[in-house]
Parts: C-alpha cells; sequence; structure tokens
C-alpha cells in the first residue's frame, strides 16, 4: 500500500489544504477513495490467503465438522481416491468463490496491480 499512496500525486493533498480540508477530511474524501484499487488488491489476496490456509487448519482444527474446506478435501480424497471425477467437482466447487470475488472485483484487482508500477 505504500508504494500505491507514493503513486498518488502530492498536488491533491495541497490543493484539498488550499479549500480548508483538515488531515481527516483529505484521507477520507480524496485518498482513500483514490486507494480502492489498492484495498482491493489486498482485499483479493487476502482472501484467496485464508480460503486456501492448510497448514495452521491442520495443526489446530481436529474435529471434522470445523474443518476448512483444504482438509476437508484431504479427507474426501483420502475417502474415494480413486473416484477422480468426484474430487475434481470438489475441487472445482471450493474454488468457484474464488473466481466469484475475482470476476466481480476485476477492475479494482487490474487497476491495483498497476497503480504502483509506474512513476510519476
Amino acid at each position: 500500500m505504500r508504494s500505491f499512496f507514493m503513486s498518488l500525486p502530492f498536488d491533491l493533498e495541497d490543493a484539498a489544504r488550499v479549500d480548508g480540508a483538515g488531515r481527516v477530511a483529505i484521507l477520507v474524501r480524496i485518498m482513500l477513495p483514490l486507494a480502492r484499487p489498492g484495498m482491493a488488491l489486498i482485499i483479493i489476496f487476502g482472501f484467496i490467503e485464508v480460503w486456501n490456509d492448510f497448514f495452521l487448519a491442520f495443526l489446530l482444527l481436529r474435529q471434522p465438522e470445523v474443518q476448512t474446506i483444504p482438509l476437508g478435501l484431504v479427507n474426501f480424497f483420502q475417502q474415494y481416491d480413486s473416484m477422480w471425477n468426484l474430487y475434481f467437482a470438489a475441487l472445482m466447487i471450493t474454488t468457484l468463490p474464488v473466481i466469484l470475488l475475482f470476476v466481480l472485483m476485476q477492475r479494482q484487482f487490474i487497476a491495483g496491480l498497476t497503480a504502483g508500477a509506474v512513476k510519476a
């Protein structure tokens, strides 16, 4: 996020200060709306990281009813190891929320990836 905020023009902050806006107003009304693509990128990556977490869940969760989806997939694969069609159907169902999140936030995702890359 630092590089994203550094890529925002400093003149916007100066113009808001000349118009009489305080620090909080500048942050809330100018900087945060401009930082939406960067925040969307962090949300997408954070969601994918939590969704795919295996190791910590494997260490902490022992009851089957509270296990995460990756742990459930491992258990499913151990039960039905010769039924590949069921396993790949389960994999497809577990990837649908991530695909849906990406499709809904695609514009912010692409803008967030390219925002801090070019120096003005």
